[in-house]
């Protein structure tokens, strides 16, 4: 709880700590149920909900990113070596 009661001090800064952690977090796999009540304790209930909101867009935006970067590693580290990786 020390980290909510700082970001809550922090003010617009506090916001974007608190979506940088929740980003990170939500890639890891890390369940974000207790995340999304403590962004409504530390902000209050709108801004909390749009903090939320606005990561989880950014960590699914990030994971489908590195998904279809990934799908094939060889096509990008190694320039798409023929026969390897196929379209």
């Amino acid at each position: 709880m020390l980290f909510i009661g700082v970001i809550g001090e922090w003010g617009p800064l506090g916001y974007l700590a608190f979506a940088a952690v929740y980003t990170g977090l939500e890639l890891l796999s890390v369940p974000t149920v207790p995340l999304a009540m403590a962004a409504g304790a530390a902000f209050g209930p709108g801004p909390g909900t749009a903090v939320t909101a606005l990561s989880g867009v950014a960590a699914a935006t990030a994971g489908g990113s590195m998904g279809w970067r990934l799908q094939c590693p060889c096509r990008y580290l190694l320039g798409g070596v023929q026969g390897v990786c196929t379209e």
